[in-house]
């Protein structure tokens, strides 16, 4: 591995888990406002 590849590696690393959390929030978000605007059953 030359410099280059390795920064590629933590650069898609970084980017995978920016991503999963984004994913996380997104499902939350999404489950509260189903979780509001539905009645309780």
């Amino acid at each position: 591995l030359d410099v280059p590849d390795v920064i590629d590696i933590i650069f898609i690393k970084h980017e995978k888990a920016n991503l999963s959390k984004m994913g996380e929030r997104f499902i939350k978000y999404l489950i509260e406002e189903v979780s509001f605007s539905q009645p309780p059953f």
